[in-house]
């Protein structure tokens, strides 16, 4: 085995594992591309329910991509071997399923967190100063 192109193989996969576990942690975080400029001229409220709608559309659009990776990893991987290590695709395409799946976990953490504020009459900082 050329350690060049092994080194890189695994460079690769390992930079796929951690962008995905980091972009679970962004969302919890909330540190993600917002419209922050947008959500603070408008009241409270509205604010807050555009947050949790945009809250929903990840959910779902996160369930399909994960559920859909899992297919993938299930039904393709395994027959797969990688190119200069020589190992089963599926310890590299598990990162798809395992973080989509974190990234959805969040974003349902964040989402009733949001929801909770809503009932309870905060803003997306904190109470709402009137």
């Amino acid at each position: 085995i050329d350690p060049i192109q092994w080194v890189e193989e695994v460079a690769r996969y390992i930079l796929i594992w951690m962008t995905l576990i980091a972009a679970s942690v962004g969302i919890k975080e909330k540190v993600h591309v917002n419209l922050t400029s947008l959500l603070v001229r408008l009241p409270v409220k509205i604010a807050l329910i555009i947050d949790v709608t945009f809250y929903l559309i990840i959910i779902f659009l996160i369930g399909i991509i994960a559920s859909y990776s899992l297919i993938m990893v299930i039904t393709r991987s395994v027959k797969v071997l990688s190119a200069s290590l020589q190992i089963s695709m599926v310890w590299a395409h598990t990162a798809l399923p395992v973080g989509f799946g974190l990234i959805l976990i969040q974003s349902i953490y964040v989402f009733l967190e949001d929801i909770k504020k809503l009932i309870k009459g905060e803003s997306l900082t904190g109470k709402i100063d009137e």
